[in-house]
C-alpha cells in the first residue's frame, strides 16, 4: 500500500511539472481592424511580428487595397527548454468591393453599406 502512494504522488508531481512547464507564447495584436492590408501589415511588422493571411474573401487581385475584418495572434505551445517561434498576427480579410457591379463582389447597393458607399462616391 506504502508503495502505490509512493508512485501516485510520484506520478502526480511529473504531471504538475509538465503542466507548469508548457506555456503559451502570444504576440501583441495592435488594432488594425478597418485598416487596409497594406496599412495593418506595416504596422505589425512594425511591432516586430509576422503578418499572415488565415483568410479572405471576395475578389478583389490586388491584396494591399483589401480591409482588415478581424485580427489575432496565433498561440503556440511551448514546451521545456524549446526556443519560442516567431510571433505570428494571423488576418481576416474582405477584399469585396465597396458596391457590387457586374463579375465584381461586393455590398449590395440597398445594403446600409452599399447606400454610404455611394453616398460617398457621389459626394467625391
Amino acid at each position: 500500500m506504502r508503495t502505490l502512494t509512493v508512485l501516485l504522488c510520484a506520478a502526480a508531481g511529473v504531471a504538475a511539472t509538465i503542466s507548469v512547464g508548457a506555456g503559451v507564447a502570444a504576440a501583441s495584436v495592435p488594432d488594425v481592424v478597418g485598416q487596409t492590408y497594406k496599412d495593418a501589415k506595416n504596422t505589425i511588422q512594425g511591432q516586430g511580428s509576422a503578418v499572415v493571411i488565415a483568410t479572405r474573401t471576395g475578389g478583389s487581385a490586388d491584396v494591399d487595397k483589401c480591409i482588415v475584418t478581424n485580427a489575432w495572434s496565433k498561440p503556440s505551445v511551448t514546451q521545456p527548454r524549446q526556443a519560442p517561434g516567431p510571433n505570428e498576427v494571423w488576418v481576416a480579410l474582405s477584399c469585396n468591393a465597396a458596391i457590387a457591379g457586374p463579375g465584381t463582389p461586393g455590398n449590395s447597393a440597398a445594403s446600409p453599406e452599399g447606400r454610404q458607399a455611394i453616398t460617398a462616391q457621389e459626394a467625391g
